[in-house]
């Protein structure tokens, strides 16, 4: 069992970002890369605490799938905002890491393989990280839940990260 209390933060950056990951159509070209996965009986996220794998792929013209060099932000779920970069993945095994834009990572993948009960009052998220200004964002990543009962009142997101200036990523699955 896992229980996250206010304030507490178990956060899983980063990931392989050279695994070829297979299963959600990465190939030896395009790896898509391999998250975290989290297996327990229970899992509380508790209001005021957080469990993410927020900023997974790429940064600073760094890449990914999703990120073509120089063009906007990076997709992988959705397209991001200008609409320019190719969505990528598996649909039904969403496992892959979101890509980066020029200015902000993209988000993690996380999968929670949950027993019992998975409780999210505080934030569940795999999102693409804040840009830096004036410069295009990350993808969203991957979040994977599989659970016998969610509940709660929290937030479980996957989103694009914002840009201040610019152009957001798309999202994740």
């Amino acid at each position: 069992s896992l229980t996250i209390a206010n304030g507490g933060a178990v956060m899983g950056q980063g990931g392989n970002w050279a695994a070829i990951n297979a299963d959600a159509g990465g190939t030896t070209n395009n790896p898509y890369g391999m998250g975290i996965t989290l297996t327990a009986t229970t899992i509380t996220i508790n209001a005021g605490g957080a469990l993410n794998a927020n900023g997974g792929y790429g940064g600073f013209y760094a890449g990914g799938p999703g990120y073509k060099t120089n063009v906007g932000a990076a997709a992988y779920g959705g397209q991001s905002s200008n609409a320019c970069n190719p969505t990528y993945g598996s649909l039904s095994n969403c496992t892959a890491l979101g890509s980066g834009g020029q200015g902000g990572f993209g988000g993690g993948a996380l999968k929670l393989i949950v027993t019992g009960t998975l409780t999210v009052d505080g934030t569940n998220a795999c999102d693409g990280m804040l840009a830096t200004w004036n410069y295009p964002a990350g993808s969203g990543g991957s979040l994977w839940i599989d659970c016998n009962t969610l509940q709660g009142a929290g937030v479980i997101s996957a989103n694009g990260g914002r840009a201040a200036n610019d152009e957001g990523g798309g999202g994740g699955r």
